[in-house]
């Protein structure tokens, strides 16, 4: 786990990392394979995760898991990018406007926003257009004054209205409000753009409002109080995975059998009457997969045999256990 600081790409906090740990543990830069999930923006900060070796194989599902946020917004703007490094522009709503929102009234559109709603993605993702990141195009616009460049804003924004997307906001709590300044505590699903949240809560307001600071504090059971600097990390920060950080999403299936995970090692499927389902864990999550009319689509295996450590994940359908994704 990293403290991403505010200013650096997640690609180059990671080049950071990769290179701590090989000055520390003698070893190559090129031999230390090093992974990140769950990009941060070079103007957001705090936990970005990260795995060693095999293990990155898992790092797309850990971000299945809930995430917390702090956030800032500015509001009476909107940014061309929905966050700070946008060309800002007043809507025409608040120039008609003579009063700022009450606090009562800006704690009714944050219950609005709680519970499935849709997303237009903002211009700063990582959605393809046209083969490039939108990130990446709205970076050329801007460094070039849209000089020779192949989308403007406009365009971009159209191609960003057909990529909407339902995300889930368990909850929003205002921690500080000055305006111009709302200060957040999002708790929200996987997908989840909280710029894209800032600009709908801005538009809710009649006000305008683009992000003006963000930082991710937990992914699941992950803590940014837990996590590291890229430049102190040391091979005591290299942990193996716990079926715990995986979430209640997972249904965790432990394997004793060393045949069982040598055939799952080579990809193979394997039917229900050759598991364990003896073992009172495994006994949860055979009543989980009924309930759930006979299917589990994330289900973390174990290897219980003389390894003991995560084998990879799977899914379980129509009695038959199917490993998707083997680390080892």
């Amino acid at each position: 786990m990293l403290n991403k600081p505010k200013g650096i790409s997640s690609f180059w906090a990671i080049s950071r990392a990769r290179n701590t740990l090989s000055k520390k543990l003698g070893i190559p830069f090129k031999q230390i394979k090093v992974g990140h999930a769950g990009t941060l923006d070079p103007l957001a900060q705090g936990l970005l995760l990260c795995a060693v070796g095999k293990s990155t194989k898992l790092l797309s599902y850990l971000l299945l898991s809930d995430k917390k946020y702090i956030a800032e917004l500015h509001l009476g703007l909107f940014s061309t990018t929905d966050d700070a490094e946008g060309e800002k522009h007043v809507p025409e709503y608040k120039k008609r406007k003579l009063s700022i929102p009450s606090k009562e009234i800006v704690q009714n559109v944050l219950c609005e926003c709680i519970g499935k709603i849709h997303q237009i993605p903002p211009q700063y993702s990582a959605l393809k257009i046209e083969g490039r990141r939108a990130c990446d195009r709205v970076r050329d616009l801007i460094e070039n004054d849209g000089v020779a460049s192949e989308f403007t804003h406009d365009e971009i924004d159209a191609v960003m209205q057909t990529k909407r997307r339902e995300v889930e906001i368990f909850d929003i709590r205002c921690i500080e409000y000055s305006y111009p300044k709302l200060r957040l505590e999002i708790h929200c699903g996987t997908g989840t753009y909280i710029r894209s949240l800032a600009r709908d809560i801005g538009e809710k307001l009649q006000e305008g409002a683009y992000l003006s600071y963000l930082e991710r504090t937990e992914i699941g059971a992950f803590s940014v109080c837990n996590a590291v600097d890229y430049n102190d990390i040391t091979e005591n920060d290299i942990r193996e995975f716990d079926p715990s950080v995986f979430g209640t999403e997972f249904s965790v299936f432990y394997i004793y059998n060393s045949v069982i995970v040598n055939r799952l090692k080579q990809g193979q499927k394997i039917a229900f009457r050759d598991l364990d389902f003896s073992l009172s864990e495994n006994q949860r999550v055979l009543q989980r997969y009924n309930d759930n009319k006979k299917h589990l689509a994330k289900v973390l295996l174990w290897d219980k045999t003389e390894e003991k450590s995560v084998l990879g994940v799977g899914e379980m359908r129509h009695n038959i256990l199917i490993p998707r994704k083997i680390i080892r």
